[in-house]
């Protein structure tokens, strides 16, 4: 149900690819200026997310003009407002590139519990007005383990010669069917934190000093990858493959990988299995033209003629696996950069480790390496 992963950089990319990818929020792995035009219109992204001790919102709202560029346009002065099935209301404020706002769990004027639905309502100027359908939030389902094997996978070099890959496969043992016995659609989003030390010597100086960086990443983030309890016999699975990335210099000094666990209605999975289909068809010669991807947000006014998007409720709890660098058997460190005829400039990253993207002096509270 997992599609490979694959690089939208260095191709032509079809319109309804591109748009599918921008209500996912990936079009930072596509090089835009390799895509065929986008239609005009509203693009909104954006969900509830509830943890076991926390609820956030956010929304992205973006219009889409027919420029050569395909960039789109942040919206940055509408008025948005998360509202629940029971009537509560709750303004949005735009800030750090978005309209969110923590809620928590027990805020009197956001009820937050399974069972209820929850929409937006957006106003921009004096004539444009958009909703989105109410989507109810599912239980929580908590996975019962994370596990991991090391695997080979075939490939090829950018020179086009066949090469085997060192990789780990992550395998995911979870429930899939409610309290109620119905079964749950399940998404997934997986981070990785990893070590990084840095290598530098000061002016002068014969020898080395060190820091350590510890990244935080999204990893597989233009993957769709879906469980759905529909597909699952006896309401689990175990040793479910859930994903598998090379073995490379995030293994060199200690690993952790954590799939979060998003329970999602039918509404939202169907709408990701869109999202995942056009992909798959995309990539493939002989797929059937792919149709355009229905979202669940409307123009209340009738002004827009393209509207596009989805806010969805997850309700999320993680599972997460370690790996020492022994256990990876010892991978090449990222530190000292290999010899080159074309070295980069400094600073690079073997200069200063907080350059890699994501990284941080904070050691996790859950790190044991």
């Amino acid at each position: 149900m997992s599609p490979a992963l694959f690089d939208l950089r260095c191709t032509r990319v079809p319109a309804l690819l591109l748009l599918a990818f921008l209500l996912f929020g990936c079009v930072d792995e596509i090089d835009l200026k390799q895509a065929d035009d986008l239609p005009e219109g509203i693009v909104l992204r954006g969900r509830l997310l509830v943890t076991a001790d926390d609820a956030n919102v956010e929304i992205n709202l973006e219009r889409l003009f027919q420029f050569s560029s395909n960039l789109p346009e942040r919206v940055v002065t509408a008025r948005v407002t998360l509202e629940n099935s029971e009537g509560q209301k709750l303004a949005l404020p735009y800030r750090d590139g978005a309209y969110r706002s923590p809620i928590g769990l027990n805020n009197p004027d956001m009820a937050i519990r399974p069972g209820l639905g929850y929409r937006v309502l957006i106003e921009e100027g004096a004539d444009e007005a958009y909703a989105s359908e109410f989507d109810v939030l599912q239980e929580a389902l908590t996975p019962t383990e994370l596990t991991y094997s090391f695997v080979d996978v075939d490939g090829l070099t950018p020179a086009g010669t066949p090469v085997v890959i060192p990789s780990v496969q992550y395998e995911l043992s979870t429930p899939t069917s409610n309290a109620d016995g119905s079964p749950a659609q399940l998404r997934y989003e997986i981070e990785v934190d990893f070590a990084l030390t840095d290598s530098r010597s000061e002016s002068g100086q014969p020898s080395f000093i060190s820091t350590t960086c510890y990244v935080n990443q999204l990893r597989a983030n233009n993957q769709v990858l879906l469980l759905d309890g529909r597909d699952v016999a006896g309401g689990s699975v175990a040793g479910y493959p859930l994903l598998t990335v090379p073995k490379n210099f995030a293994y060199a000094e200690g690993n952790y990988t954590t799939a979060n666990q998003l329970a999602i209605s039918r509404e939202a999975f169907t709408y990701f299995e869109q999202i995942e289909q056009i992909a798959d068809q995309e990539e493939s010669i002989f797929g059937s033209p792919p149709g355009p991807v229905v979202g669940n947000v409307i123009d209340v006014n009738g002004n827009t003629s393209n509207v596009f998007g989805f806010f969805y409720t997850a309700n999320t709890r993680p599972a997460r696996v370690g790996i020492s660098r022994a256990e990876a058997d010892s991978p090449n460190y990222y530190c000292p950069l290999p010899q080159s005829m074309n070295p980069p400039p400094p600073p690079t990253v073997c200069d200063d480790c907080l350059r890699y993207f994501g990284a941080s002096l904070d050691q996790p509270t859950f790190w044991a390496y």
